[in-house]
């Protein structure tokens, strides 16, 4: 997954940025909040973001929904 996105990323979001993760519903004991953390390390990682404080991200929030198209 970090390789692909890696490739998608053309350059870091400059300012402080809104984050919202769409995750699939496929698991009936996932908690979304376990899901949030290490792909907030992976943006940073790829380069997306600067870093993953307060100071880059204002918000972060995630919906499920049983297909993700």
């Amino acid at each position: 997954m970090g390789l692909l996105l890696k490739s998608q990323v053309t350059g870091r979001l400059s300012g402080r940025v809104d984050i919202l993760f769409r995750l699939e519903d496929t698991h009936p004991t996932r908690d979304a909040s376990n899901c949030i953390k290490p792909l907030e390390d992976l943006l940073v990682k790829v380069g997306a973001i600067h870093d993953d404080r307060s100071k880059f991200v204002r918000s972060v929030n995630s919906r499920t929904q049983s297909t993700i198209v």
